[in-house]
């Protein structure tokens, strides 16, 4: 079997000389016999297939780099605003920790999973001083707003990808 880049290969769309057809990889393997029966072809349209990725995480990224720093300062705001001990710091480290690393991994290796955790996460931050009984004090505050940020930002990300999904398969 022998493969020929698109360049080579005489039955290509860009070989034709079609214009306007942005030139795509496509490989196309031949027996070795020189017939064209078992011909077969990978290619893509357009833009290659990372680009687009890389286009939306170039978009995101800013929503994980917040998510990062909210996570932070979830995680150092027992200390910032003097919570009590007990639970509502434990949950403010557990939840800053948990945004703090999904944000870290999504700037890593975007994923849509991490995005959905994300929301979950800020969702959790948002509602827990109700959950856990910590109510009408600072750290409820500081929950509600680090939690509805988190979350509005994983929705836009989320909202965006709806959008420009990235495009991580090749074929016709």
């Amino acid at each position: 079997m022998i493969l020929m880049p698109l360049e080579t290969h005489p039955k290509s769309d860009n070989a034709a000389g079609l214009q306007g057809f942005p030139r795509r990889p496509v490989f196309v393997s031949h027996p070795a016999d020189g017939t064209d029966a078992a011909s077969v072809r990978l290619n893509w349209r357009g833009k290659p297939p990372m680009e687009g990725v890389m286009e939306n995480w170039t978009n995101a990224k800013w929503c994980d780099v917040a998510n990062l720093i909210l996570g932070a300062v979830l995680f150092v705001s027992p200390w910032m605003f003097s919570f009590d001990a007990g639970t509502v710091s434990n949950n403010a480290y557990v939840t800053g920790i948990v945004i703090a690393a999904l944000a870290i991994a999504a700037l890593a290796a975007f994923a849509v999973w991490e995005e959905w955790l994300n929301l979950v996460v800020g969702l959790w931050a948002l509602v827990s001083p109700w959950v856990l009984g910590f109510q009408g004090t600072t750290a409820m505050t500081v929950h509600v707003i680090i939690g509805a940020a988190v979350a509005i930002l994983a929705a836009i990300e989320l909202w965006m990808m709806s959008q420009i999904p990235p495009r991580l398969t090749t074929g016709r």
